[in-house]
């Protein structure tokens, strides 16, 4: 069943899909909504610190960079007005926020362009309802210092929905081997590491992270970092209320997609200073998209 979270006490949304698949999205307002223009298409929603002189505000910046201009109807039930917009299809979403509240989120979403008024956004995020595959650029990183060197093989999983990595170190000269994987969009990164030791070998598996949601956001152009934090606690963020602002104890991953840029690096850690690298591009995708 579709959640509904709005942070627009007077409107909420909500969708269904028809006999094609498609979504009908339907917005609910207590006060009547005379928009200029609505636009559909896949919205990226970038989240950021912006600083001026010594002050830093957070930013919310939703986008469509190729919007549709869409026809909607328009009725009343008792006092509310119930607008009707035809969306398409639902694509997943995706997307990742660092601890610092930096980050992006891609998703399905309608844009409603209101005259004389902050203008609303709904957004479809829905969980991917197919596994994604993952392959690596390289099969083989190595990475040496001294008389040390390091190796790690890399392959995709039978059914191709993980990586399978075996990392070997031989001899003496690194202070520590690691092998992490790096998300990145274009305001922030997150290293997450698959496995880290000195000498020997060892053999880990790593998977997209998608979990499981399915809700309609309804939000102004002017999201507060607030708002933003306790919508994404909902979703399973790990936040820290504070007396006077909350925020995020880790990086929260919404789900991984093909929207953000993933590398797997095998990282040595010299004994007085600097280290020695060997890094792939992953790449993920979903089935349904390959060959397309």
């Amino acid at each position: 069943m579709t959640a509904q979270y709005s942070m627009t006490p007077e409107t909420q949304a909500d969708y269904r899909l028809n006999e094609n698949d498609d979504a009908i999205v339907t917005v609910r307002s207590k006060k009547p909504l005379q928009p200029r223009a609505v636009y559909v298409g896949e919205a990226t929603m970038q989240f950021m610190w912006v600083h001026t002189g010594k002050t830093s505000n957070w930013t919310f910046t939703p986008s469509i960079p190729n919007p549709r201009t869409v026809q909607i109807s328009q009725v009343m039930d008792g006092q509310d007005q119930v607008t009707t917009i035809e969306l398409g299809k639902v694509t997943p979403a995706s997307g990742m926020v660092d601890i610092n509240g930096c980050g992006e989120f891609h998703a399905p979403a309608i844009h409603f362009d209101l005259p004389y008024a902050t203008d609303l956004w709904v957004f479809i995020l829905k969980a991917p309802s197919e596994p994604l595959k993952v392959t690596a650029d390289k099969a083989l990183l190595n990475i040496a210092h001294t008389l040390a060197y390091a190796t790690a093989q890399v392959e995709s999983s039978n059914d191709e929905e993980s990586l399978r990595t075996y990392v070997t170190v031989h001899g003496e000269g690194f202070m520590n081997v690691i092998l992490n994987l790096k998300r990145q969009t274009p305001y922030s990164k997150t290293e997450e590491t698959i496995t880290e030791f000195k000498y020997g070998a060892a053999a880990a598996i790593w998977r997209p992270t998608i979990r499981s949601f399915d809700v309609t956001l309804t939000t102004p152009s002017g999201m507060s970092h607030g708002d933003f934090l306790s919508f994404i606690k909902t979703l399973g963020a790990d936040v820290q209320s504070g007396s006077i602002f909350s925020s995020l104890k880790n990086d929260f991953v919404l789900s991984d997609g093909p929207a953000m840029e993933y590398t797997l690096t095998l990282k040595g850690e010299k004994k007085y200073i600097g280290k020695e690298e060997a890094s792939t591009a992953i790449k993920l995708l979903f089935a349904s998209s390959q060959g397309s």
